[in-house]
């Protein structure tokens, strides 16, 4: 599971593969030998951004993914309330393989 930190959030990049590969962790590197992966976006702090907010984004991502050109990941699933059973707020998405994020909060 590869991390990369944000400041109100964390994104995990979560491999799976079939039973012959599942024995060990996946490395970003083996990427492409996986089966499946994803982008697991964990908030840290529920206060740091409200649930309106969060719900909006997810809702404005839905609504504009078939709608335009660039690439907008699929959100398969997510939970605001902090005390589910991950113990965070979340949102899973597909992760778009080849696609570069970008900081836009530096210089």
């Amino acid at each position: 599971m590869a991390k990369v930190d944000k400041r109100y959030h964390d994104f995990f990049v979560l491999f799976f593969g079939s039973d012959d590969s599942s024995q060990g962790h996946a490395k970003a590197e083996d990427a492409q030998e996986t089966e499946w992966s994803c982008i697991a976006r964990v908030f840290r702090e529920p206060e740091m951004v409200s649930e309106v907010e969060m719900v909006s984004e997810v809702e404005t991502m839905k609504y504009v993914r078939p709608r335009i050109s660039i690439p907008v990941p699929e959100i398969y699933t997510f939970d605001f309330d902090p005390k589910n059973n991950v113990g965070a707020q979340f949102v899973l998405m597909e992760r778009l393989l080849d696609v570069i994020c970008i900081n836009y909060g530096t210089n």
